[in-house]
Parts: structure tokens; C-alpha cells; sequence
């Protein structure tokens, strides 16, 4: 009997559908048009929206490798037409950034923002690019190399290596590295 209760259930709401009225739109409804409110200009022109375009391509991707001490800019975004002194400020405030920061990631820029051009890409989301840690060494020992973007993420302020564990694994380096690392380690390194 319980096997019928789902098949009644089923046959009861699909009779259920049968029964009811389609619903029908009536002819009431309306094709919707409207004016074009611009003109895009002949393809041939030589100014216009295409020759607008190719000024907004923006200088990305960079040419060489990005080294420490040189701009790694990570996102650009354009000026609009009309610009004056306060867009530098915009462009800041629309990638939460300040006016300081806008004005380190785009050093051509005067302190006053008046060399701002229309239809230009400037860059709104960037860094310095700092000295990083591939060899494994970092912090002020060693020219303040950062482990940011390394296998350790963290910068061992005992070892001056870069992991998150007190010592540096012995595999990572030469062993004479390794012991001058990891002092208490010697011993084990030396009897392999």
C-alpha cells in the first residue's frame, strides 16, 4: 500500500495540472523601440570611437621582468574625456586607494595632478617590488629580502630563513649551509 501513496500523489497532481486553465497572454503586449541618442560616426573616419579605443590600451603587459626597487604595477584603469586635478583623486577612491598611493604607482605625475591626460591608462593597484627570499635567506641579514611569494611564506627572526618552523630543514641547503643555519643540528648532519 505504501508504494501506491507515491503514484496517487503523482497521478493526482498531474490530473491537478490538466485541469487548470491555461494562462494565456492576451495580444497586449508591445514590441519596445527607441532612438539611438548617438552617432558612431562612419567606419573610414580617422577620428572618432576606434581612434579613442587604441589610446586606452594600456602599457600591460610590462616589457622585461619586473626587479626589486622598480614599480610592479598590478592593475591599470583609464582616465575619462574630461579630466582636471581632482581625477587623480577618483581614480584613487575608486580602487580604495589615497591620492599619496596613486601618485607613488604613477611617478610621472606632478603633486598637483595637472599633467593628467584624457583617455590615458594609470596604474591604480601596484606595489614595489621588493627583494625576495628564493634562496631561502631573508630578513635584515640579508639585505632585507622578504619571503612573500617564496615556498616559507614567513621570515624566522632566530634563523633568518624563510618557513614557519623553528628550524630550517637540512635538505633545503648544503650542509655546511645547513649548520651554520641550524647550530644544534650539527651533529646530526655531520653523523650522515
Amino acid at each position: 500500500m505504501s508504494l501506491l501513496k507515491p503514484r496517487f500523489r503523482f497521478v493526482f497532481a498531474f490530473g491537478a495540472l490538466l485541469l487548470i486553465k491555461r494562462i494565456h497572454a492576451g495580444n497586449d503586449c508591445q514590441p519596445h523601440t527607441w532612438e539611438a541618442k548617438r552617432d558612431l560616426g562612419d567606419e573610414d573616419e580617422a577620428e572618432g570611437p576606434r581612434s579613442a579605443m587604441l589610446a586606452l590600451l594600456p602599457p600591460y603587459p610590462p616589457s622585461e621582468t619586473v626587479q626589486p626597487g622598480q614599480l610592479n604595477c598590478r592593475f591599470w584603469s583609464a582616465a575619462g574625456e574630461d579630466v582636471n586635478y581632482a581625477t587623480c583623486n577618483e581614480l584613487a577612491q575608486n580602487y580604495r586607494s589615497t591620492f599619496n598611493q596613486f601618485l607613488i604607482l604613477n611617478p610621472n605625475m606632478d603633486r598637483h595632478c595637472q599633467n593628467i591626460k584624457p583617455l590615458t591608462y594609470y596604474c591604480v593597484i601596484g606595489f614595489i617590488e621588493p627583494l625576495r627570499a628564493y634562496d631561502g635567506l631573508c630578513g635584515p641579514r640579508y639585505n632585507y629580502a622578504t619571503c612573500i611569494g617564496t615556498k616559507g611564506p614567513c621570515c624566522n627572526s632566530e634563523t633568518w630563513t624563510c618557513g614557519n618552523t623553528e628550524y630550517v630543514h637540512a635538505s633545503h641547503f648544503p650542509s655546511k649551509t645547513a649548520i651554520g643555519l641550524n647550530p644544534r643540528t650539527a651533529s646530526a648532519v655531520s653523523s650522515q
